[in-house]
């Protein structure tokens, strides 16, 4: 994890959950090495949406992006996001391109800007 990253991260490791078994092969220990440093540049680059715009849903954080990760991508590290404590949900108001309702996240301790 870079510097930079750790100060977006205020000290708290993000992406600390078994990514590969102690008995899987040594490809699946170097495949979760790569694993875990894309999940941090992914939780990364949502914090920095978050703190440009929030609250955002998974869809907006995607549209704001212009693509650059998948709403499903979004969806795996906000859930890192939330059990370190670094994302909260602030309302269940959001809508999907589908029209059902979504949650939308902020950085944890900002304002919520629209």
């Amino acid at each position: 994890m870079s510097a930079n990253q750790q100060t977006l991260f205020e000290g708290r490791d993000l992406v600390e959950i078994p990514r590969a078994r102690r008995t899987d092969p040594a490809t699946s220990a170097s495949a979760a090495v790569s694993a875990k440093e894309l999940a941090s540049r992914h939780a990364a680059i949502i914090q920095a949406s978050l703190a440009k715009r929030s609250p955002s849903s998974a869809e907006d954080i995607a549209h704001n992006l212009g693509g650059a990760l998948t709403t499903l991508a979004i969806m795996k590290r906000i859930s890192e996001l939330l059990r370190a404590g670094v994302v909260v949900v602030v309302d269940e108001l959001g809508r999907t391109s589908s029209g059902r309702r979504c949650r939308r996240y902020a950085l944890a301790n900002k304002e919520h800007r629209q």
